[in-house]
């Protein structure tokens, strides 16, 4: 059985690495965010996007985030994690986007992913 893919956009190797072990003990790949057009593009069915940019603020990385979910030409879930904590989303960037601030609990990712899948 394929497991689902979940991109990964981080700018530190070292929290991918973490996530992606974590990911696969949950029944996920996680993938760099860069290889996002192969995975939707050979039907793979991506779960989410997952985002833990150290140098950004929660602004760019929803950015970032929202032109990945654009160009995998869908509405996949995305999940930031916030170096300034919690921001307020205007209602038109909110669609199945969801903030939390760090230091994140795996649990919550796990728990926002299964969530997720029933949507």
């Amino acid at each position: 059985m394929d497991r689902p893919a979940v991109l990964l956009l981080t700018d530190d190797p070292n929290i991918a690495r973490a996530i992606g072990m974590l990911l696969h003990d949950w029944g996920y790949d996680g993938c760099p965010a860069d290889s996002g057009w192969h995975e939707a593009g050979n039907g793979r069915r991506v779960a989410g996007i997952l985002v833990d940019l150290l140098v950004t603020g929660t602004t760019k990385a929803l950015d970032a985030a929202l032109a990945l979910r654009k160009c995998l030409g869908g509405s996949v879930p995305i999940l930031i994690q916030a170096n300034e904590g919690c921001a307020h989303l205007p209602q038109a960037l909110a669609d199945r986007v969801s903030i939390l601030p760090k230091p994140v609990d795996p649990s919550d990712v796990r728990a926002w992913l299964m969530s997720q899948s029933r949507c």
